[in-house]
């Protein structure tokens, strides 16, 4: 039996849902400190908007396979807090994944992995990069001082990224070149490694 008139409404109602069960689950990761049984624990530094956290939810959803199969703990930092050099209830990790806006500061970034160093001195760090597939605006600035970057998404022809778009992205390229936009030429310098070419 199906309601056509309702089901918009269901829909809405099931996004509600799924966005208050996320936002829990982040405010619980984020309250507790790592447990002290733990073999490994994963810092995961976050922006709490909906995109970015996008990237995040996946973590929390496999949280007890993590912690079963790899004796993974983990947990979650605000950006801001992190930032502001607010304290945090779980120090001491052993790889901590970040997250940062597009237009983070180079001060922003220098206060970032100096909380990193002071917190967390023997972590492996990532940086999980949850802009567009060819956005890669941030990635020379950060290459000398994470162990790993993580898109969100990339694009299957990686050769695609040592090519210049019109615009910031490939998106922004699409219809530049469509609609004939005058958007400046972008490319985001970056070593072939970085991106898996060899």
């Amino acid at each position: 039996m199906s309601f056509p008139g309702l089901e918009p409404h269901f829909i809405r109602v099931r996004k509600y849902l799924d966005r208050r069960h996320a936002e829990k689950l982040r405010l619980r990761a984020m309250s507790r400190p790592f447990a002290p049984d733990a073999t490994s624990r994963l810092l995961l530094v976050t922006q709490g908007d909906r995109l970015p956290q996008s990237q995040i939810y996946p973590f929390h959803h496999y949280a007890a396979d993590l912690k079963r199969l790899y004796g993974t703990d983990l947990r979650e930092a605000d950006l801001g807090d992190f930032l502001a050099g607010r304290p945090v209830a779980a120090t001491g990790a052993t790889a901590l994944a970040f997250q940062t806006p597009f237009d983070v500061s180079d001060a922003d970034l220098d206060r970032l992995f100096a909380r990193i160093r002071q917190d967390h001195p023997l972590a492996r760090v990532a940086c999980l990069d949850w802009f567009a597939p060819t956005d890669l605006r941030n990635a020379a600035r950060m290459d000398a001082r994470i162990d790993l970057y993580i898109k969100k998404h990339v694009l299957r022809d990686r050769s695609q990224y040592g090519r210049p778009t019109l615009g910031d992205t490939n998106l922004t390229d699409h219809y530049a070149r469509r609609l004939g936009l005058p958007e400046p030429a972008t490319l985001f310098p970056t070593r072939p490694v970085f991106c898996g070419r060899s």
